[in-house]
């Protein structure tokens, strides 16, 4: 596998791990603009690695997740159900990765 790939996949598995628990967090304390903001910061930057390195279907739907966070972030009301979309594309990514990985 790539090096570059696999370091991708490493670190990006990581901050979807903390994504994961933080949304959970988040869910609970939807005011809590330090949680947040670091759910925003970590998908952001997982989106920029995904443009860097050429993955344009991980790009998309961290791009999808990362506009959702957005308008939280512009006020607007945190649902269940909102959370529970970015979970599911959350988890659809780490799907993505785990083909990457078993093809790598």
């Amino acid at each position: 596998m790539d090096e570059l790939l696999q370091e991708f996949l490493s670190e990006t598995g990581e901050h979807l791990d903390t994504v994961d628990r933080e949304l959970v967090r988040f869910e609970q304390e939807p005011n809590n603009t330090d949680i947040l903001r670091n759910i925003f910061r970590l998908v952001h930057t997982v989106k920029g690695t995904c443009g860097f390195i050429g993955l344009p279907r991980l790009e998309a739907l961290t791009h999808a997740a990362e506009s959702v966070m957005g308008q939280f972030r512009d006020g607007a009301s945190v649902s269940s159900s909102a959370v529970t979309a970015i979970l599911e594309t959350i988890d659809q990514i780490k799907e993505i990765m785990a083909e990457l990985t078993e093809k790598g």
